[in-house]
């Protein structure tokens, strides 16, 4: 990553900008998708997280090519509907 290619200061909340790696994910196609080594600046006030253009267009490559990733993981995802625990709270 070229540090000249960000600012040294979060935009969000003047923060100073830490360069890290991130695992993203992403939607895309009905899948949910994680990428993990990312290389980013995140903040270290307030957690915002900056990707270069190239690093976003990398991944968005990445997750639309059909590669077969570096490997599968089962995930269960707790699912609840807001209508049944708060029914008065729902509009129609």
């Amino acid at each position: 990553m070229n540090k000249h290619d960000f600012p040294t200061t979060c935009p969000t909340c003047s923060g100073a900008l830490e360069e890290t790696t991130i695992t993203h994910y992403e939607a895309c196609r009905n899948k949910i998708y994680r990428v993990e080594q990312v290389p980013a600046l995140v903040c270290t006030k307030c957690g915002e997280i900056l990707l270069t253009a190239e690093v976003d267009e990398l991944l968005e490559a990445l997750i639309t090519r059909d590669e077969e990733p570096d490997r599968y993981e089962e995930v269960k995802i707790p699912v609840f509907t807001f209508s049944q625990h708060f029914p008065e709270k729902t509009t129609a």
